[in-house]
């Protein structure tokens, strides 16, 4: 089903506007030419333009505006995916901020994941292959002729790093790790905006490096403690492991990557049933 109206939206190549139907709602991907002068790392020709791709999207006809922008017209988005995991028709609308796109008593229900000029412009799958972290994903303005618009790969998706959204149930979860009483709870150590390297076995927390300043530490290459830290996005708590980079025989913090985070990370379940996250310890010299 899915593969049929993505062939109907994209088999005429580029086109003024081509349309698909997903339940109550519509999806117009429109193509234009905007100033190429950097988009992206051109030579810089004012004249020179670029093609990009954006979507309006209507429930039942009427268009769904872009919140805060004062208008009831229908917005350009930059991205529309489609839940293809979820229980109802279901979209996922970005621009500088993430918005999830569903009915409810036959009204279109548009809820804010991120808003508008958020800092963290990507999502990134929690469990894509083997039940880990897939890449980040960057939203942006491009020219996505052809691309698909589904959105598939697992059940936990975590957007603009505010939020983790359970696709299965469209149950959101958010987080915030930097706000003032989730940095005195992980001891300053500071993870927002940086990527999820390793989620639970449950699907109850991820994994993040976070990082923070030796107080009083004039030596440059000492200035940063680091840590990995298993946070719990239900209930919004962490468990902080500090990491001694000499300890572990790392070179530098880049060393703190997916691999390492899933080999030294383990879990196991708590006597009140939840997952709790240990750190194996580290190999002797």
């Amino acid at each position: 089903m899915v593969a049929s109206w993505l062939a109907a939206l994209f088999g005429q190549g580029c086109a003024a506007a081509e349309t698909l139907t997903v339940g109550p709602f519509t999806v117009e991907a429109v193509e234009r030419k905007v100033s190429a002068g950097g988009f992206p790392n051109t030579s810089g020709n004012p004249f020179k333009r670029a093609p990009v791709t954006t979507y309006r999207v209507r429930h039942r006809g009427k268009p769904v505006p872009l919140p805060g922008t004062g208008t009831d017209r229908g917005a350009h988005w930059t991205e529309v995916r489609v839940l293809t995991g979820a229980p109802q028709p279901a979209l996922l609308l970005m621009e500088t901020g993430a918005y999830l796109l569903t009915e409810a008593d036959g009204r279109q229900h548009l809820e804010e994941l991120a808003p508008r000029l958020s800092s963290n412009t990507e999502w990134q799958w929690l469990d894509a292959e083997a039940g880990q972290p897939g890449p980040q994903n960057i939203v942006g303005l491009a020219h996505r002729p052809g691309q698909p618009l589904e959105l598939s790969g697992g059940r936990w998706l975590s957007v603009f790093g505010e939020i983790v959204l359970d696709v299965k149930t469209l149950a959101i979860h958010r987080y915030k790790l930097n706000s003032t009483g989730v940095l005195d709870h992980l001891q300053r150590f500071y993870a927002a905006g940086k990527p999820i390297l390793a989620f639970s076995p449950g699907g109850t927390q991820f994994v993040v490096a976070g990082e923070r300043d030796r107080p009083g530490e004039s030596d440059l290459s000492k200035r940063f403690e680091w840590a990995l830290i298993a946070f719990d996005f239900t209930r919004q708590q962490g468990t902080v492991f500090p990491i001694d980079l000499a300890a572990w025989r790392l070179q530098d913090e880049r060393d703190i990557d997916p691999a390492f985070a899933r080999k030294v990370v383990a879990w196991r379940v708590g006597p009140d049933g939840r997952e709790q996250a240990y750190l194996r310890e580290a190999s002797p010299p």
